[in-house]
Parts: structure tokens; sequence; C-alpha cells
């Protein structure tokens, strides 16, 4: 069964229809009120827009000059020959140390604390270098040789010879 609209709709029936519908007059004044509610309503939508576009530009306004300016150098310090010497000593005593690491069989407990000690130190060292400014960074430095040249020799030092318990029975 096809559906047709021509057919589904009585042209005459629907003018019948309308006509028989009882007279309405509009209450008075409201064309008025329905373009005033209309006239609100816009003034709303554009209202949150005005906001959203103030809060927009306001950060813009901020955040534009912080893109504008050059980035901070991170770390900045001195090369000095002094400076120089002290990285490449450090640099050196990293790579003896990789050498004596593996030849090490056993510890004491006591050279175990040791070792424990110096890498913390060496640690904490490590991370104030990355936030040092120009006139620490030497001491800092000098301080990291220090406790490297400290690994260093306790890795170098012999294995503690083992004792053996004699038992009587």
């Amino acid at each position: 069964m096809q559906f047709r609209i021509q057919d589904s709709l009585n042209f005459s029936d629907l003018g019948r229809q309308l006509k028989a519908l009882p007279d309405f007059d509009p209450p008075p004044g409201g064309w008025m009120r329905l373009q005033r509610a209309r006239l609100q309503r816009r003034r709303r939508q554009w209202a949150g827009v005005g906001g959203f576009a103030m809060a927009a530009c306001l950060v813009l306004a901020i955040g534009l000059p912080r893109l504008a300016q050059p980035p901070v150098e991170i770390i900045e310090q001195p090369r000095t020959n002094e400076l120089q010497l002290l990285m490449a000593r450090s640099r050196d005593l990293e790579q003896r140390l990789a050498v004596a690491r593996p030849q090490v069989s056993r510890w004491s407990g006591a050279q175990a604390v040791q070792v424990a000690r110096l890498q913390q130190g060496l640690s904490l060292v490590d991370y104030k270098l990355n936030q040092a400014d120009p006139e620490t960074a030497r001491a800092l430095w000098q301080r990291r040789v220090q406790l490297m040249n400290a690994m260093v020799e306790l890795h170098q030092q012999p294995a503690p010879a083992l004792v053996q318990a004699a038992y009587q029975y």
C-alpha cells in the first residue's frame, strides 16, 4: 500500500476545521511582552558571550607578555679554567670508579656504610649543582671531586679477609 501526502490531507476538510475553531482574542500587550522577552533573551546570550570575551582578553593580556620574553637559562656557570679542571677531574674519577667497581667482590659492614654515605653525598651535590648559581658552583664541584676521590679509594682497597672460626667439640 502506497501512502501519498495528497491522499492523507484533505484541504477542504482542513479549511472547514479551522473555521470551526472558536474566536480568540489575544491578551492586551501580548505582542509587546513577546518582543521584550525575545530581546531580554538575546541580551542574556550576548552578555554571556561578552563575559567570555572579557575573560579571553584578560588571559591574553597576562599570557602574551610572558610568551614574548626570552626563555630563562636554567644554569649559568662561569667557564673559568679552574671550573673546567674540576669538571674534567670529576669525569676522570667517574671513569676510574667504573673500572674499579666490578672488581670488588665483597664489602665489610663498615665499607658498605661508607659507600652508602658517599653515594648519598654525591646525590645531594648533584642535586645542588642543577640549581647552583655561578658563585656556589665552584665549591660544589670541589666537593664532588672530593667525594668521588674517596669513593674510588674505597673501591680500590683490598677485600676484607674471611675469618674462619675454629670450633672445638
